[in-house]
């Protein structure tokens, strides 16, 4: 931790020395937030609030306990997952946060579904990168299929051996309940919150990147680290790359899939009060590298 103190000295450098250039990539990512992903994930972020201010006692389906048991899982982690997955980052882990918070989910567990709760939003996958970026809905929705196969894969894989016992909080007196009107403002505030958060984390990694790309490396580091770093540049530069099909679709579904540093980053800063985000960090690395292999074989045989 003291050998990154002097990291933001050191970023000031390049700020001050490509002012033109922190500015614009500021202003790209100010765009990237206010055209894609607010429109996206503000209605979800105030839906996925409310639910999990609602139901803090024991209301949760029948359905959703049975499929929660036999998964091995507790049943508002379950909801959590199903949350993430309509929604895209970071709603499902603002969403674990919040079933934390109400003591529906230890601590002990609460940067893996952290992690478990962190898919991308099948809205970014055929819409953005399948008609948009890549001008084939059928590649986009391909890619959506391989996110959840990998998904579920690594799902097993980090299931595999554990025990977990459903964690249901006491119900709420009739004092401490909220009206809905209540539950509303607070749900539009902290998702209005998140959002200016979301915007942060995107410009600061526009602007890393941007700094990248004046460094005289070849196009294909810049293209590898834009993956690594955040998931809407990363997909944009690799969408773009004169390289092999098979190369490519593999970064794409390695890059929503991993989510970036930039949306782990983001997970990390829900679950912050809990334990350290390592196995939240090890699922998301686990499912995109998973995903990017079952991608490279599929193109490569298609």
């Amino acid at each position: 931790m003291k050998k990154l103190k002097f990291l933001p000295l050191l970023l000031i450098i390049p700020l001050l020395m490509f002012p033109k250039v922190v500015i614009n990539s500021a202003r790209e990512g100010l765009n990237v937030w206010a055209r894609s992903i607010l429109p996206s994930l503000f209605p979800f972020a105030i839906l996925s609030s409310a639910i999990t201010m609602l139901y803090t006692g024991g209301e949760c389906g029948k359905l959703l306990r049975k499929l929660s048991g036999f998964l091995k899982i507790p049943t508002y982690a379950f909801r959590c997952i199903l949350i993430g997955a309509v929604s895209g980052y970071p709603i499902g882990a603002m969403a674990v946060d919040q079933s934390y918070k109400n003591g529906q989910i230890d601590e002990d567990e609460l940067s893996l579904y952290a992690g478990m709760a962190s898919l991308c939003s099948p809205m970014f996958l055929i819409a953005t990168v399948g008609e948009g970026m890549l001008s084939n809905v059928f590649s986009g929705v391909m890619l959506l299929l391989m996110h959840y196969t990998a998904y579920v894969i690594t799902f097993v894989m980090f299931s595999v051996g554990r025990k977990t016992s459903d964690h249901i909080p006491p119900p709420i007196s009739q004092s401490k309940k909220q009206s809905l009107g209540a539950i509303l403002k607070a749900s539009v505030d902290k998702a209005s919150s998140a959002m200016i958060s979301v915007c942060g984390y995107v410009v600061v990694f526009r602007v890393i990147m941007g700094i990248i790309e004046l460094l005289p490396v070849s196009s294909f580091f810049q293209m590898v680290t834009a993956a690594i770093l955040e998931i809407s540049v990363g997909c944009t530069l690799v969408s773009d790359a004169a390289v092999m099909l098979p190369i490519k679709m593999a970064l794409i579904s390695f890059c929503t899939s991993w989510g970036g540093a930039c949306v782990n980053l983001q997970i990390n800063s829900y679950i912050a009060d809990g334990k350290k985000p390592i196995k939240a960090v090890l699922f998301k690395l686990t499912h995109g590298v998973i995903a990017g292999v079952i991608s490279f074989v599929f193109w490569s045989f298609s």
